[in-house]
């Protein structure tokens, strides 16, 4: 179960503009020593907030952005990433593990746990949002299927249990096995796949169109002493694949 909250100083950060994205440095989390069989295992990962104001991306998808300085919510931000950005927190649960030894599939370091984002928000929507506390928020966020949380969390869970998305159909991307893997492959991957779009009855592949320069937007407001969150608000989130 994967849980995403945002955090922000209302009225005084920038909602992330369209096309940004970025990825945290990362950490190891695991080691080569065996987990014991738990009844709930969870880690979890904070994205920088500062963002230089300029660049939606970068080279290593890092540099544009970076971490306030210091551990207060209201820390300041660097003077070369003057515009402070929703704070992403994401946690990850697994229930009921097996002893094992987990690993990442990422082929730098299959111990060190990260995470990419790509902001999929409308613009204007989430400004709105992050110029007001949390009782503006649950007026106007739900969940899929329209789904309001009232406050039960064990109602919530069945309610989208019940709604949940449907397993994607992976027989026309490739015959490998994908669940239950021994000894995960690392490095690059080779071979056609079966569907170049990867999506089993999709349309063709869109053609592809010019990159546009980084969007330029002024620097960033003053700073007070406000902090709320925001949780469970749909973006477009890299999937985290793991091993055991």
């Amino acid at each position: 179960m994967t849980t995403v909250y945002y955090n922000w100083l209302p009225g005084e950060t920038r909602a992330f503009p369209p096309g940004f994205r970025m990825i945290t440095p990362g950490e190891e989390v695991f080691s080569d020593e065996e987990v014991g069989r738990e009844s709930e295992m969870e880690i979890s990962i904070s994205f920088q907030e500062c963002w230089d104001g300029e660049n939606l991306d970068s080279h290593d998808h890092m540099s544009h952005v970076a971490f306030r300085l210091g551990e207060r919510d209201d820390a300041p931000c660097p003077a070369t990433h003057p515009v402070r950005l929703p704070r992403l927190d994401f946690f990850i649960r697994w229930f009921n593990t097996p002893r094992a030894t987990w690993r990442f599939s990422d082929e730098n370091n299959p111990l060190r746990f990260h995470a990419d984002y790509i902001s999929g928000w409308d613009e204007d929507f989430l400004q709105q949002l992050l110029n007001g506390g949390d009782g503006d928020v649950d007026s106007q966020v739900n969940f899929r299927a329209g789904i309001l949380h009232q406050g039960d969390d064990q109602e919530l869970i069945q309610r989208m249990n019940a709604n949940a998305v449907p397993q994607v159909d992976t027989s026309c991307i490739t015959s490998e096995l994908i669940d239950n893997i021994i000894d995960l492959p690392t490095g690059t991957c080779y071979g056609t796949l079966i569907s170049p779009f990867g999506e089993c009855g999709g349309p063709s592949p869109p053609s592809a169109s010019p990159t546009k320069s980084p969007t330029k937007y002024p620097s960033a407001l003053p700073t007070k002493n406000v902090s709320t969150n925001l949780s469970h608000v749909s973006s477009c989130l890299s999937a985290i694949d793991l091993a055991y």
